[in-house]
């Protein structure tokens, strides 16, 4: 079970159509508290931004918008920041484990300088994975802020609503006195197909977007593995092995680079929702986030 909750910011009228009970905002309210503890945690490298040039909903279509919400994948989503969440929960929690546990066999058993810069080596190791824990965490908690929005948007765009001649070709025969209700009919189904459409438009620019450019706003760039005998960050220090028993730390890399999935939130036209099968996103331009944080390839828009 994760201990991140979907959604961003708090939904706007269209979100609020679709959550009746308020969980919604809820969510958003606890999610964008978690953002806000965790990013002091993470660092100061975050990726730029990735939606710069946001879709011009307005002058899409109702079945373009219809297909973009359909394809948007919130389950996977959510699946996607859990294992963010999980890995980045465990390597904060070894790296303390890390640091405490050299701090017991050095207290006591060890003086002078080795044990010092022994110290000091296993305490900056640790605050480096815990940082990287951090951003991980973060990211997490962005994904399931994007998956939050996914989730109110799909189901509140309104279905395709097609032209029926038939319909009007009824009303004309049941209106024989009116030269005009044949027309009429088609106009008023015209209407009826405009005011879904523009509520489709509503749905996109108030659960979807700011939302998603929310998410795209603070994601950390990932801090690069440091040797445990590196030192202290930015320093030229080791661990000296000729004052002691040694270094006292196993290992001799930092917590790698690897990352679960290969994208985050970022820019382009709304996919499945999944980091690398074209995830929901909101810009029209191919842009990358930089670091380790990769987008999903995108479709032209149609804005």
């Amino acid at each position: 079970m994760n201990d991140f909750f979907p959604g961003s910011l708090i939904p706007g009228p269209a979100a609020a159509d679709g959550d009746q009970h308020g969980a919604y905002a809820k969510q958003t309210q606890e999610n964008a508290a978690q953002q806000a503890s965790l990013a002091p945690k993470a660092g100061s490298d975050f990726d730029p931004l990735a939606i710069t040039n946001p879709d011009n909903f307005a002058s899409w279509d109702h079945p373009a918008l219809y297909k973009a919400a359909e394809s948007l994948n919130a389950e996977a989503m959510h699946g996607t920041a859990d294992a963010w969440g999980d890995m980045g929960k465990y390597l904060s929690g070894t790296m303390r484990g890390v640091s405490l546990g050299v701090s017991s066999a050095i207290s006591g058993a060890w003086t002078g300088p080795g044990a010092e810069q022994a110290t000091a080596a296993s305490t900056s190791y640790a605050a480096r994975g815990e940082q990287l824990g951090a951003a991980m965490m973060l990211t997490s908690a962005k994904y399931h802020a994007a998956a939050g929005a996914a989730s109110e948007t799909k189901p509140a765009i309104p279905p395709v609503i097609q032209t029926n001649p038939v319909h009007a070709q009824i009303a004309a025969a049941t209106n024989p006195a009116n030269p005009l209700a044949f027309q009429l009919d088609l106009e008023a189904q015209h209407q009826a197909q405009e005011e879904a459409r523009l509520k489709a438009v509503r749905v996109m620019e108030s659960s979807y977007l700011p939302p998603y450019q929310q998410s795209d706003a603070g994601v950390p760039v990932l801090p690069p593995p440091v040797a445990p005998t590196a030192g202290g960050v930015g320093g030229d220090g080791g661990v000296s092995g000729t004052d002691g028993p040694g270094a006292g730390v196993s290992g001799t890399g930092g917590p790698g680079t690897g990352v679960p999935g290969t994208g985050g939130p970022g820019a382009g036209v709304p996919g499945t929702g999944v980091s690398g099968t074209g995830g929901p996103v909101a810009g029209g331009t191919n842009t990358t986030h930089s670091g380790n944080h990769q987008q999903p390839a995108q479709t032209q828009s149609t804005s």
